[in-house]
C-alpha cells in the first residue's frame, strides 16, 4: 500500500491497462490523481461477444462442405463441355480450305500498287 504519493507508472503498466480495457482517458486520469491505496484490482476477462458464438454455432459445415463439392463438380463438367467444344472447332478449322481466299488470289503486281497507293 502507497498512500500520498504520485503515479511511477512505467509504459509497461500503461500497455497492461490498455490490455484490460482501459481507455486512453482512463490512463491519462490514473496518471494525473495521486495515490492513495493501491490494491490489485480484479482482472476481468472481456465477455466474448454472444453474436459471434452464435454464428459459429450455426455454420453447418457439412452443408457448406456439400455444397462446395457440388459447385467444384459444376465447374469440371462446364469446364469439360467447353474443352469438348474447343476441340470441335478446332478440328473444322484445321480441315478448311483457304483456297478460295480473295488475298490469295490477287496478283503480286495488284498487292504492291496497292501498298504504293497507301502510302
Amino acid at each position: 500500500m502507497i498512500t500520498g504519493e504520485k503515479n511511477n507508472m512505467n509504459i509497461k503498466d500503461i500497455i497492461t491497462l490498455a490490455k484490460m480495457g482501459y481507455s486512453a482517458e482512463d490512463v491519462k486520469n490514473i496518471l494525473a490523481t495521486d495515490v492513495k491505496e493501491i490494491e490489485n484490482p480484479p482482472i476481468e476477462d472481456p465477455a466474448p461477444d454472444a453474436s459471434t458464438e452464435d454464428n459459429e454455432k450455426d455454420i453447418d459445415y457439412k452443408t457448406l462442405y456439400e455444397s462446395s463439392i457440388e459447385e467444384i463438380n459444376t465447374l469440371k463438367a462446364e469446364n469439360e463441355k467447353i474443352t469438348e467444344d474447343l476441340k470441335k472447332a478446332q478440328k473444322v478449322n484445321s480441315n478448311k480450305d483457304f483456297s478460295g481466299d480473295n488475298d490469295i488470289n490477287k496478283k503480286s503486281l495488284d498487292i504492291w500498287e496497292e501498298f504504293l497507293k497507301g502510302r
